[in-house]
């Protein structure tokens, strides 16, 4: 029972809660079973520290009670020596390693017996967890504990942890990795050479940026004036769709260009343009 109890609360703790999650999505009442648990450590903690240490008590006066009747006063040496190492290795290290590792397999098999404990023992549960939160807030006066939120790093933590810990294809995690760094990248990041870059001349004529809007579907065209490193300013294409389309210059559709510095965080950058 003490193995039961110890292990459980092991289980408990390294259970993966998205994995589990997806499950009781999907019905399974095992798995709702452990959330709605998670969701009251107190009782849980309680409960799994009641439990074993009831295992311990009552295995060792048992034990010791019958070693003496048969031993006489050896007895009670005799049963510390032999129920210690069992005590420690069956009740304790043993089960707390399987559990910490096979806690998703093992732990919905380990629920419900651990739910109907709870359960049978609530009275004394709930009587000593009043106790413990009397303690916690009137004497020693805890400070009130802070709405539960993930950090930036924590989350990225996660991220990293391998596939069986946390189901996302190599897709998703790259799209979320780019969400968190997308603070980190500046405008010359995402700059477009000038040898790669469609621009038109200011000398050019409506129809010929109309050609060059079918050929590319890019909506706007840096303008430029001899040079493509004298750009004078900026062409919408929707601009272009309430002038004809012959050879009339463009310069009256221009727009200004803005000066963008390249060490410009692109998040503070957005915000601006969303002005």
């Amino acid at each position: 029972m003490e193995a039961f109890f110890s292990g459980s609360e092991i289980g408990m703790i390294a259970i993966n809660r998205i994995k589990m999650k997806q499950q009781a999505d999907k019905g399974n009442r095992s798995a709702e079973i452990i959330l709605n648990l998670l969701n009251s450590p107190e009782k849980l903690f309680a409960t799994t520290s009641f439990g074993t240490n009831l295992a311990v008590v009552s295995s060792t006066s048992i034990f010791t009670a019958y070693m003496v009747t048969h031993m006489g006063k050896q007895g009670e040496l005799l049963a510390m020596v032999i129920l210690s190492p069992i005590i420690l290795f069956g009740g304790e290290i043993v089960p707390k390693m399987i559990l910490q590792n096979r806690a998703d397999m093992v732990m919905p098999i380990f629920v419900r017996p651990l739910n109907m404990s709870l359960t049978i023992l609530s009275p004394i549960i709930n009587f000593f967890t009043s106790i413990s939160n009397f303690i916690t807030n009137k004497l020693i006066r805890l400070p009130q504990e802070e709405k539960k939120s993930f950090s930036r790093d924590q989350i990225l933590q996660v991220l990293s942890l391998d596939s069986q810990t946390i189901e996302l294809d190599a897709t998703e995690r790259t799209m979320i990795h780019k969400i968190f760094n997308f603070g980190d990248i500046t405008v010359e990041q995402c700059m477009v050479p000038l040898v790669q870059l469609t621009a038109i001349r200011d000398d050019s004529t409506l129809a010929e940026a109309h050609q060059l809007a079918i050929d590319t579907g890019f909506s706007r065209f840096p303008i430029f004036h001899e040079r493509m490193h004298n750009i004078i300013g900026v062409l919408n294409t929707f601009d272009l769709l309430t002038q004809p389309i012959n050879d009339s210059p463009l310069t009256h559709l221009i727009r200004p260009a803005h000066y963008i510095p390249p060490n410009k965080k692109i998040d503070d950058l957005l915000k601006e343009l969303q002005k």
